[in-house]
């Protein structure tokens, strides 16, 4: 774990995957400093692997709030996307430690940019269209 900028460079297996999704958080967390974890796989077109699935449970728990669905129209709040997050990170098969000390640290990153439990996301990423 670390910031997306480091992580990024390190040659170890995977991706940088950023925990509070740039796409999300971008207009409060610059994207070099947002808190990140290396997942094995490609987001878009790897199934199966860590970080397809990571996104997958993410993009269902977006989708809510897209046109369409039940919530549209309206924001997560912090506290919210942390709860979608912890499962997003269950369903890439990180153990629960590493579960719970990525879950840590991204609260760390928002709160440290000013972006605390109970506000709202600033953002609603778009659908990123995975392959099936």
């Amino acid at each position: 774990m670390g910031p997306h900028g480091t992580l990024k460079k390190d040659p170890s297996p995977g991706q940088s995957h950023h925990l509070n999704q740039d796409a999300a958080y971008r207009d409060v967390i610059p994207r070099e400093k947002g808190a990140a974890i290396k997942l094995e796989g490609n987001a878009f077109t790897e199934p199966g692997t860590p970080h397809y699935e990571a996104h997958s449970s993410m993009e269902k728990f977006w989708d809510q709030y897209r046109r369409g669905g039940e919530l549209n129209g309206q924001f997560p709040t912090n506290t919210k996307y942390t709860q979608a997050l912890k499962r997003s990170l269950e369903a890439a098969g990180l153990p629960s430690n590493q579960v719970n000390q990525a879950v840590k640290y991204s609260i760390q990153n928002r709160v440290q940019h000013g972006a605390l439990g109970g506000m709202e996301v600033p953002r609603i990423p778009g659908r990123i269209n995975q392959v099936k």
